[in-house]
């Protein structure tokens, strides 16, 4: 293509056949605005030297625009329940959205708290291995506790459960009671699939 028939095919960008096609918001508009619109004859002048109209242009970046959303086509969630009750609570143990788990908070009871950290970790263990993953893709934890000076005290038990010091991001809050009042500890994960 001659150095005139880019020029001109360059001019082309910011004719109005174009943004009529893409609507009003789209980048062709807001990057050919500064670009003075191009004459008829030069329209068949660029064809005929081998570029492309606005038309051809026009259409293939709505193509390119239609066929990203499409790509990204949402993947349903997946809801997986973890025990009969909650259907009777209303919510999923685990939900699955792409690569990324939602374990909801497994609330755990024990003797002490040392035995509530073993409980709660050895069961999100269970749920982690039924998806096949392990604590090294866990991102996120929260833990409610209604004693934080016992949960404190238990952070050796909780490090075991994380293979070579791969923790994940956490926040760890005190409340005054949990769903059930016998519960001592409740835990909730967000994983990353491999």
């Amino acid at each position: 293509m001659s150095r005139a028939a880019a020029r001109c095919c360059a001019a082309g960008l910011s004719s109005s056949h174009g943004a009529s096609v893409l609507g009003a918001g789209a980048s062709v508009s807001i990057a050919a605005a500064a670009v003075p619109a191009r004459s008829r004859r030069c329209s068949s002048h660029c064809c005929a030297q081998g570029g492309f109209s606005m038309r051809a242009y026009s259409l293939l970046v709505s193509g390119l625009l239609c066929a990203a959303p499409a790509a990204a086509a949402e993947v349903p969630l997946e809801r997986h329940g973890l025990g009969s009750w909650e259907a009777d609570i209303g919510y999923s143990g685990v939900v699955r959205d792409g690569d990324t788990l939602y374990v909801s908070g497994v609330p755990c009871r024990g003797q002490d708290m040392q035995a509530a950290v073993r409980a709660c970790y050895g069961e999100l263990t269970k749920i982690l291995q039924r998806f096949g993953a392990d604590s090294s893709q866990v991102v996120k934890e929260t833990a409610y506790t209604t004693d934080m000076d016992a949960l404190v005290k238990a952070i050796p038990a909780r490090k075991a459960f994380f293979a070579d010091g791969r923790y994940p991001a956490a926040s760890w809050v005190q409340v005054s009671r949990l769903f059930n009042a016998e519960d001592m500890l409740e835990v909730e994960w967000t994983v990353r699939l491999k």
